[in-house]
This record gives structure tokens, sequence and C-alpha cells, in this order.
């Protein structure tokens, strides 16, 4: 049982560089432009890289404006 395990002992560390490396290189790849349609295809030829990217800043600005702005008073003091 000892030589087995010592003959698979870097094995993991393989496997995981090779899915790693498929996932980044699959990120990487634009899309198609046949793939897209409907309301991303404004994004035909980027990679999803770009693409999360470029949503994630559209939501910030979108965040950062609405909490740029005042809030409305609950109560309205006469005096």
């Amino acid at each position: 049982m000892q030589t087995f395990k010592r003959n698979q002992k870097g094995q993991s560390a393989v496997e995981f560089f090779v899915v790693t490396g498929a996932l980044v290189a699959a990120l990487l790849m634009p899309i198609p432009e046949n793939e897209l349609g409907g309301f991303l295809e404004e994004h035909q030829g980027h990679n999803a890289i770009e693409i999360l990217t470029q949503k994630i800043k559209d939501s910030y600005h979108a965040y950062s404006y609405a909490k740029s702005i005042t809030p409305l008073p609950s109560k309205i003091i006469n005096k």
C-alpha cells in the first residue's frame, strides 16, 4: 500500500492545474457572435471576463448613484 500512495503524490496538483487552465482559457476566449442573443448582443466578440467586468461596473455605478441621493425627510416639522 505504501508504494501506491508514493506514486500518487503529485496527481491532484496536476489535475488542479489542468482544470484551472481549462476554465481560464474558456473565460478568455471570445464568445462567438451566433451564441449571444437578446440583451447580450452588445457584447458580441468579447470574452466572458470583459462582459462580467462591465456588468459589475454598471451595477456599482448604479449603486453608488443611489447611495449618493439624499433621503427624503419622513416628517415635516412646521414651527
